[in-house]
């Protein structure tokens, strides 16, 4: 049930981030931003428990679950989007 949460929630971000790339009216800078200004609204909404992922690699510290796996993957996919602003 939580790597179905986990995948639900990755694949809500991943496609919150590509609409935030493909958006030409928006900076790099602005881009970047974009997901720590989202963060910022989460949190002041009292929307936002944590990230799920760090959890998720705490619970199941095993490289090899396929949880960890995909909070690993998430986490790349974070990168990615750092590093093409």
């Amino acid at each position: 049930m939580l790597y179905d949460c986990l995948r639900h929630h990755s694949q809500q971000i991943e496609t919150w981030q590509r609409q935030i790339q493909l958006n030409d009216q928006l900076s790099p800078e602005e881009k970047l931003l974009a997901r720590y200004n989202q963060l910022a609204q989460k949190v002041s909404d009292n929307r936002f428990p944590g990230c799920l992922f760090i959890a998720a690699c705490s619970i199941f510290p095993d490289p090899e679950h396929p949880s960890h796996k995909l909070s690993e993957q998430q986490k790349n996919c974070l990168l990615i989007l750092v590093l093409s602003c």
